[in-house]
């Protein structure tokens, strides 16, 4: 299987990434104004000291290290960010070099790393039919890891360099790929009327739809959401949408929940813990609440262990809760009934609803 030693792509507008074999590099690396190299047998030889070149090899057979990723992803995001045209070889430019070339392109463009490995493939297939290429399974799963580091623990500053501006709400539905905009705007709402240095913990974090809603609302402000879910521990997400008869399970992999929020810029926001909440809440360290949002299993167990969140809710703070059909909502009010909390909106579950969700007020 051979494809043409280097494929061009335009991102960013007139910016062009190029991942390619050792030859294509050596012989044009001054047509471009940054270098990367992953190849194990050594970088290229170059003449022009003025061109930024880092050479990190992995082998193909090895798994890439965390700190890897981190310097090839620093390395080519910054390129790009600071208006280089990025030049990124291995020495048969039909794998690592692909890899991390997704990779960065994805981060600066902000879209999911699985969207642009697709579109590698495909353009992969044009040349050769039977080609079957798509990411190392090891490496891919290192890239994985690195997504899920690196939201966990939050950067000082986000990966992909962008304006820390609030994103309108239109936007915000649009980053989050969510199917409900009445539901996701009514979270934007609320998550945007919050005082500055707020902190919202959210439980039930599936495919983050409702983190980056509420995200987007607080970005360039300095509070933050921490959100809650055990899958992150598992590697994938599996959604049963029983109570409005959705046709069965669907599933979505984590390595694109978590690459969609640092590729929308959100990753300095939004801390993940990947736990169930029960057991998150023994090792709280008593921060209150402005907002704590519960979508997470639809079982009057764990709702009840997720209200004993509601104990860290600052007064005039607001419970939000999802999927107010039956149980949840004898639950609920049966939890609450002796608690310093007042109704103030409760949810029909009905597109016509203003609000799309059942909200509480601390008094």
């Amino acid at each position: 299987m051979r494809f043409r030693n280097h494929l061009d792509r335009k991102t960013g507008g007139t910016l062009i990434i190029v991942q390619s074999d050792r030859e294509y590099a050596e012989n044009n690396y001054q047509r471009y104004s940054a270098i990367l190299g992953v190849n194990h047998q050594g970088p290229i030889r170059t003449t022009d000291d003025k061109i930024p070149h880092l050479h990190r090899p992995v082998a193909d057979e090895d798994t890439p290290s965390q700190e890897d990723i981190s310097a090839w992803v620093d390395f080519g995001v910054g390129a790009l960010t600071g208006g280089r045209n990025l030049l990124l070889y291995c020495e048969a430019g039909q794998n690592r070099s692909v890899i991390v070339s997704a990779l960065i392109q994805s981060l600066f463009e902000r879209r999911t790393f699985c969207s642009v490995t697709e579109e590698y493939h495909n353009e992969m297939l044009k040349e050769d039919p039977q080609s079957n290429w798509w990411p190392y399974e090891h490496w891919d799963k290192a890239i994985e890891e690195w997504l899920l580091k690196l939201v966990t623990i939050p950067p000082q500053l986000p990966i992909a360099s962008a304006s820390m501006n609030k994103i309108s709400k239109e936007e915000a539905i649009a980053l989050s790929g969510g199917s409900r905009p009445d539901f996701l705007g009514s979270l934007y709402t609320y998550a945007a009327k919050l005082p500055d240095n707020s902190l919202i913990v959210e439980i039930g974090t599936s495919q983050a739809q409702s983190t980056i809603a509420m995200a987007c609302a607080i970005r360039g402000t300095n509070s933050r959401i921490v959100t809650i879910d055990p899958v992150f521990r598992t590697g994938e997400v599996w959604v049963r949408d029983a109570h409005r008869k959705s046709p069965g399970c669907y599933e979505s992999n984590i390595r694109d929940v978590l690459n969609k929020i640092t590729a929308a810029g959100l990753d300095g926001i939004i801390s993940i813990v990947p736990d169930y909440s029960w057991e998150a809440l023994k090792r709280w360290d008593g921060r209150e609440l402005s907002l704590l949002f519960i979508d997470s299993a639809h079982y009057p167990d764990d709702l009840r262990a997720d209200l004993e969140w509601t104990r860290f809710i600052k007064p005039n703070g607001f419970l939000v809760v999802d999927d107010w059909f039956k149980e949840i909502k004898e639950t609920c009010l049966a939890y609450l009934s002796d608690k310093p909390f007042k109704l103030l909106h409760e949810s029909t579950d009905a597109q016509t609803d203003e609000f799309c969700i059942t909200l509480f007020q601390r008094i």
